[in-house]
């Protein structure tokens, strides 16, 4: 257990030193049994996808009995759309790279999904977000064998570079001989900071 949060850690650590390079956003969260942390934002120019974003980050469940460390890097093709020309939101597909340790098993998974974020029109300061992300286990490696992520947000912005937010995540797993591990459900309240 030890050894998986000292990772996560160092994983965090290494989040933040790259972060002056091109994150656009840290944002971080605080629920009942874990808490997470990652970096997104606008891909490199040198990657030349300029709808494109990045995703890193790590989540991490540091119980006695059932600790739990995944960490994941990942990209989404995004674009802006609107129902008009005052109510705007962002959408977009891709995928994550994870790897998951819990306990003595561990493993990872290249799960699909994708994003969706808006702000609303009369009130700038609110918006909402949601994302879903979920691996068959086709597309797992290791001890895991299905993975399923999904949570939404409400945030409101204090500042133009700072916002606070509650939001609910899921996270389930079948790794090794727990089918159906319930890694994270309920609330959690965190915020973003647009650097």
């Amino acid at each position: 257990m030890i050894r998986k949060n000292l990772l996560g850690l160092a994983s965090l650590a290494a989040m933040l030193v790259a972060a002056p390079a091109h994150a656009d956003i840290l944002d971080g969260n605080v629920g009942d049994k874990s808490f997470r942390f990652s970096l997104y934002g606008a891909m490199p120019e040198w990657v030349s996808l300029p709808t494109a974003q990045y995703d890193v980050g790590t989540i991490i469940r540091p119980e006695k009995d059932e600790d739990l460390l995944q960490i994941y890097a990942g990209a989404v093709i995004t674009g802006e759309y609107g129902w008009s020309d005052v109510w705007k939101f962002a959408a977009g597909y891709g995928a994550r790279a994870i790897y998951v340790g819990q306990d003595h098993d561990s493993g990872g998974a290249l799960a699909l999904g994708g994003m969706f974020e808006a702000r609303f029109p009369d009130i700038k300061e609110l918006g909402i977000s949601a994302y879903v992300y979920g691996a068959p286990k086709a597309l797992t490696l290791g001890e895991v064998e299905e993975y399923l992520e999904y949570a939404a947000s409400v945030d409101y912005k204090l500042t133009d570079g700072f916002a606070l937010y509650v939001g609910y995540r899921y996270v389930r797993y079948d790794i090794g001989a727990r089918q159906d591990l319930v890694a994270d459900n309920g609330l959690h309240g965190g915020f973003r900071y647009w650097f």
